[in-house]
């Protein structure tokens, strides 16, 4: 790995570090901005992941927005993961790749790849997944289907 690209993955993981820390605030300024956008909260879809020993699989429809976020998710397998299909409401209309971190390193480096396919079928995969590895991640997609007409899993 390039001096450069050890450079972006260190910042790029000092933010992941500092996400949870100014998630609360980042919600209070959007229902601040705009209180009449329509807002599913996270939800926790985790029960739904095939051979997951911990952590958390999260989704959130807000408006025209939706986000994934993999919170120390561990599955019992390696390679390539098909997660759950993504609920009716909640399929984004655009593909979406973002890298996955392991959160508990002093030094992050991106090491794999969640990939959200705009399929109607709403199929997503990890890429490059270690077997009992936590990984985290966060994407933002936008979304253009019809609101759910109920939520999945639990609320987080």
């Amino acid at each position: 790995m390039t001096a450069d690209m050890e450079e972006f993955a260190t910042l790029v993981a000092e933010d992941m570090n500092g996400l949870d820390a100014r998630a609360d605030s980042i919600e209070h300024a959007l229902d601040q901005i705009d209180p009449g956008v329509q807002d599913t909260g996270w939800r926790d879809i985790s029960t739904e992941v095939s051979g997951r020993i911990s952590g958390r699989l999260l989704i959130r429809r807000r408006g025209e927005r939706l986000m994934i976020a993999l919170e120390d998710l561990a599955i019992d397998n390696s390679g390539t993961v098909a997660l759950p299909r993504l609920p009716s409401g909640f399929r984004p209309t655009q593909r979406a790749q973002q890298f996955w971190f392991y959160p508990q390193t002093p030094t992050t480096h991106p090491t794999g790849t969640l990939h959200i396919s705009p399929s109607p079928g709403g199929y997503f995969n990890l890429y490059n997944v270690e077997n009992g590895t936590q990984m985290g991640a966060q994407v933002d997609v936008d979304i253009t289907t019809s609101w759910p007409s109920s939520l999945p899993g639990d609320p987080a």
